[in-house]
């Protein structure tokens, strides 16, 4: 017979807020290059990327974030995430 381990409602609640901050960060930065603001086309220029990408890549990070934010699908955002940061890492 298997036990099931409960989990308290202090960490469930301190996931959420940790998560919903990560959330917010990236949503920050998607939506900067959604815009295309000054600031969102200058680093993108810098890190090698056309001008006329910001826009694309705001918007493939704002669909990972929309995959991360859905518990059954932030498996796939979460990796997407992962692959987008790694990227922006490289290029730096």
């Amino acid at each position: 017979m298997e036990t099931i381990k409960k989990t308290s409602k202090g960490i469930l609640w301190t996931s959420y807020i940790l998560q919903g901050i990560v959330i917010f960060m990236l949503l920050m930065g998607a939506v900067n290059n959604v815009l295309q603001t000054e600031t969102a086309v200058k680093g993108a220029v810098e890190m090698g990327y056309p001008s006329e990408y910001v826009m694309a890549l705001g918007i493939i990070l704002v669909v990972s974030i929309v995959l991360y934010a859905m518990p059954k699908t932030m498996f796939i955002g979460g990796l997407l995430i992962t692959a987008w940061l790694g990227v922006q890492w490289l290029l730096m």
